[in-house]
């Protein structure tokens, strides 16, 4: 296409400036000097020509001479200067006949670029035409002419201004002698001929030296003088023998040097300017002859990749299916020791069972001595091993800073071996209680005492499970496999994985999910396990971490009355077999739920009790107060409906439901509870002069509130790092959990599992990969690099064409491609990256909470993704070598890809930890489009941008731009594999070093371990509240 771009342009130009030569200059002599008789051929050539006459009289005007080497130029005081070599030597009257008017005209002009132009007055250039018709297709010279003069005077060029005023006669014998000057000195002629495809050169009609290019007879030299190495042929492009100007290598032909032309070889292809074949490899068929190498053969590499891959799979799932049938046989032993135990009367299910856990052996179990199986109480060894906690707290209140009170003055003791049921109507401050109680949340006043010792229970964090509302799981794992990942985080070190394992094979069998533990959880897309059996596994998966203490946020919520129930009694059997401490916050469980429960906290709306105490007591307590259950409702239903005002009080006519506060406190006083519904400080009051003024003085309340949280934010920051600081020192004296490295490789495995369980999710990634390949590989199809014109043919070219490409500028579209690799690579990577973390927020923040380090959670799951980073980079390489027309060597743009997937997924990792999952994908494309588009030193130019000073401020934001320094490397390596000599002797273009490739691939590396820093960070810093 550029070829032919400046082929047609010369023809063009050269007619024009011979038309315009000779137009201007025959009208202009008034006087004629005393002919002399012809002596040369040059002048005998003229006179048959009409342009001296038979008596020797010149009718040349006096500007125009033949020099002694038969050359036509400008003369300025009778000598000839500015010699216009593009009509060199005039053949002699045999060689060009007159064609007079009516006589047909050639067919076509091959016609070359001129070497030189003529001048004004003044030396100033005249402008040529650029739009001249390249062949005479009509047939006669009247016909040529008016077409020629049609054009002129459609372009309105200064050519056709300047021969306006000849007559027709002079227009045409002007028009007539241009082309025979031109036709005769310059053709066409073939290089090499390949089947129906030719490599044509436009030759001189003198002697020109086989890699040299002469404009003229004299720039060949002579015997003495070699030709000028201003006219020798740069490498890549074509020069045989009496070149008139070089030629680029034509495609499908290979020039070794500018001298010779051979046909590309078979198994290569060679595009234009081609000096060393490029080898096609398997990936394409490349006949002699071929100038495009579609690679086809990648499919054929990406179908090998599929099967390689499916193998991977089958193994994987022969591997995973022969472990599951060797836990099965482990439980099913063990299932049979259960009923051989329950057989010999014993009435306890799971104290034998973790008897072998906790004996006298066992450092972690704090006492000693064994278990009796025939006794139905839980043994002592595993009573004092899970420490039994009695929690007493008093006055538990939180003040926000505006003033609104959460909740004030709640009292009372969770003791272990019993359920509490926590309930209340909506706000009043039931999550906010365990909040409290875990020291989550900051309480602003009020006392936590456990065991008779003033402690907060943050301290024992590694001995607390929490059960949240939501079945927060990975939902594409098996249950086992969940189970086992969190009894393995969470159990003490010293523990072998025997002993871990058959625990949580315990708990499976005790829970009864022994028939489902090799079934996937499932979600809302993938169909699995039931939501009872669901709220199980979330139940399992604290209970495999052998907690003292567990709370439960709604674990009844959205399952049915018999799955409640089925819940809520194995919560009831779990705190009394294991002497554990649990609180459950529920809201309206079924009469048979309820009764599972030993105690109830009934909280009213601002955070205050209603009641706390037995649940069997409850029913008596309100009957003390007032309140009857006429219509026999459930008993927690009842006690909703007192706490909400829509049952009335016997006792008064004025109930209010806050008076229930006071009551309570009558009743905690020891006084008689009914005297707090007379307490009329609990009436409605209008608002005093203060309250008034603190609601004016809200918006100051409220800047203060915000300045408050961000420094319990920093000092929250500071506590963690401390704490940190000390357990890397010493050993933890509550539970020495596994180190670093371990949950490193325990959270590596899951990542895994993760990732390679789902066939098609796996493949889905794949073939994203490919498809941005393919899309940009036909985007860049024909984007290439074609090297600049010699200086010398440069320097005589019209001043359009001197600023234009091939001569002001190379035809340079790498930097454009590179910017379109960039940008499908962090496109892929970023949406695939992303998908790290976004998906398993919520359950980073629930191992978080329960102790798991972030970095080495982090890292495993970074250390996983390598082998998907490394799959997607070969993916999209595979697919964007399919029309790609690079140079370098594949291994080259597997590097370039590879590293830029790297910081792609990184910066997924990042977008993930800060933003939502629904923002991500957004957010995704407006990154992409930032770093590539913006900021990757194509537009606005990377020279430009280190060089102008409007830039200076903001040229950090290049250095930091992953695709600026990859489209940098692929610049470099492309034009290093290219023949064109200004990539070697003149610096490259946009700004780039031909040294800087090390340091451009080292550069995008280091940005992609920033952005994965920040991942980290975010992942840490963000939503911290949520990780407590």
């Amino acid at each position: 296409m550029v070829k032919a771009t400046v082929s047609s342009a010369l023809p063009r130009v050269a007619l024009a400036v011979a038309l315009l030569l000779v137009s201007l200059l025959s009208p202009l002599v008034a006087a004629q000097p005393q002919p002399q008789p012809p002596q040369s051929d040059a002048e005998r050539w003229a006179a048959a020509h009409g342009w001296i006459s038979t008596s020797g009289s010149s009718l040349l005007p006096p500007a125009l001479a033949i020099d002694d080497a038969g050359r036509v130029g400008v003369a300025a005081d009778g000598a000839p200067v500015n010699i216009l070599s593009s009509f060199a030597t005039i053949p002699t009257p045999t060689a060009v006949p007159r064609l007079p008017p009516g006589r047909a005209l050639p067919s076509s002009l091959p016609i070359a670029m001129p070497a030189a132009f003529p001048t004004g007055s003044g030396g100033r250039p005249l402008p040529m035409a650029t739009e001249f018709p390249i062949a005479f297709r009509n047939t006669t010279v009247d016909q040529a002419f008016n077409e020629a003069i049609a054009n002129l005077t459609s372009n309105g060029t200064e050519v056709e201004r300047q021969v306006r005023n000849l007559s027709p006669e002079r227009k045409a014998d002007a028009l007539l002698l241009a082309a025979a000057v031109i036709k005769t000195n310059v053709m066409g002629s073939i290089a090499l001929m390949l089947d129906e495809r030719n490599c044509s050169y436009i030759r001189a009609n003198w002697t020109c030296t086989a890699g040299f290019f002469c404009q003229s007879p004299l720039d060949n030299g002579n015997a003495t003088v070699p030709p000028s190495e201003r006219n020798r042929c740069p490498p890549g492009f074509l020069c045989p023998p009496d070149t008139y100007q070089p030629t680029y290598c034509c495609p499908g032909f290979v020039c070794p040097t500018p001298a010779e032309i051979l046909i590309c070889p078979a198994g290569h292809w060679c595009p234009v300017g081609t000096v060393n074949p490029i080898s096609c490899r398997f990936l394409a068929h490349c006949p002699e002859g071929t100038n495009v190498a579609p690679r086809f053969g990648v499919a054929t590499f990406l179908i090998a990749t599929f099967l390689v891959m499916s193998v991977f799979f089958t193994l994987r799932r022969y591997v995973v299916s022969k472990r599951n049938r060797k836990y099965t046989r482990r439980l099913d032993a063990k299932e049979a020791q259960k009923q051989q135990m329950l057989e010999s009367g014993s009435s306890n299910t799971l104290g034998p069972l973790l008897d072998e856990y906790f004996d006298d052996d066992d450092p972690a179990a704090g006492g000693a001595g064994g278990y009796d199986s025939e006794k139905s109480a839980p043994p002592p060894a595993l009573v004092e091993g899970h420490r039994r906690f009695d929690i007493n707290f008093h006055n538990l209140g939180l003040r926000l800073p505006n003033g609104v009170e959460i909740m004030k003055g709640v009292s009372g003791s969770l003791k272990s071996g019993r359920l509490c049921a926590v309930m209340g109507p909506s706000g009043a401050g039931k999550t906010t209680f365990v909040s409290l109680l875990t020291n989550k949340a900051k309480r602003t006043e009020g006392s936590v005492n456990i065991n008779g010792v003033d402690e907060e229970l943050s301290h024992y964090r590694k001995l607390i499970g929490f059960v949240p509302q939501e079945d927060i799981m990975l939902r594409e794992l098996p249950v086992r496999d969940l189970l086992m990942h969190s009894a393995l985080m969470r159990l003490p070190a010293e523990w072998s994985n025997k002993r871990k394992k058959d625990l949580v094979l315990d708990t499976i069998a005790f829970l009864g999910l022994d028939h489902i533990m090799n079934s996937t959880v499932g979600d809302e897309v993938e169909r699995g396990i039931s939501g009872g059996q669901r709220k199980r596994v979330n139940i399992g998966m604290e209970l495999v971490a052998a907690p003292s203490v567990l709370f439960l946020d709604e674990p009844t919520s959205g399952l049915d009355s018999a799955t409640s129930f089925e819940v809520c009694q194995l919560l009831h059997t779990i705190a009394r077999e294991q002497s554990m401490t649990i609180a459950a916050v529920v809201h309206s469980p079924s009469p048979t739920a309820f009764d599972q429960f030993d105690d109830l906290l009934l909280l009213g709306k601002g955070g205050r009790v209603i009641y706390f105490g037995p649940r069997a007591q409850a029913m008596d307590y309100f009957a003390r107060i007032g309140f009857e259950n006429v219509y026999a409702a459930s008993a927690s239903d009842f006690f909703m409906d007192i706490a909400t005002g829509r049952i009335p009080c016997t006792r008064t006519k004025n109930f209010k439901p806050s008076m229930l506060f006071s009551c309570w406190e009558m009743e905690q006083a020891g006084s008689d509870p009914a005297l707090g519904l007379k307490d009329r400080s609990l009436l409605p009051r209008k608002k005093t002069m203060i309250q008034r003024l603190q609601k004016r003085w809200s918006v100051f309340a409220a800047i203060a509130a915000v300045l408050i949280d961000v420094g319990e934010y920093f000092k929250d920051i500071a506590d963690e790092c401390w704490a940190s600081a000390k357990n890397m020192l010493r050993r933890d004296p509550v539970r020495a959990t596994p180190n670093a490295v371990t949950v490193f490789w325990l959270c590596y495995l899951r990542a895994c599992s993760q990732l390679y369980r789902s066939r098609g999710r796996f493949w889905f990634d794949q073939i994203v990969h490919v498809l941005c390949g393919v899309f940009i590989s036909v985007a860049t199809f024909k984007n290439d690099y074609l090297g600049l014109f010699p200086p010398a043919m440069c320097a005589m070219a019209p001043p359009a064409l001197q600023l234009g490409a091939g001569c002001g500028k190379a035809i340079d579209q790498l930097a454009p491609s590179g910017m379109f690799i960039a940008l499908g690579v962090i496109f892929a990577g970023v949406t695939v990256g992303g998908a790290t973390f976004g998906r398993e927020r919520v359950v980073f923040w629930r191992d978080a909470s329960n102790g798991m380090p972030a970095l080495p959670y982090f890292l495993a799951k970074w250390v996983a993704d390598i082998p998907r980073i490394v799959m997607a980079a070969i993916m999209y390489s595979s697919a964007l070598l399919l029309l790609l027309p690079f140079h370098g060597r594949l291994v080259d743009v597997f590097v370039l890809v590879l590293t830029l997937y790297f910081t792609s997924f990184c910066t997924g990792y990042f977008l993930s930890s800060v933003l939502e999952p629904h923002s991500v994908p957004l957010a995704s494309t407006g990154f992409v489009l930032l770093w590539c588009m913006l900021f990757g030193g194509v537009t606005p130019d990377l020279l430009d941008v280190l060089t102008k000073d409007m830039y200076a401020p903001f040229r950090w934001l290049w250095a930091i731009s992953a695709p600026r320094w990859m489209i940098e490397a692929w610049y470099i390596k492309e034009t290093a594999a290219r023949p064109w000599i200004e990539l070697s002797e003149q610096p490259l273009g946009h700004g780039y070093h031909r040294d800087n490739y090390t340091t451009a691939i080292a550069n995008v590396m280091y940005i992609g371990v920033g952005w994965a820093v920040l991942g980290l960070l975010g992942l840490k810093l963000v939503n911290r509240g949520k990780q407590k």
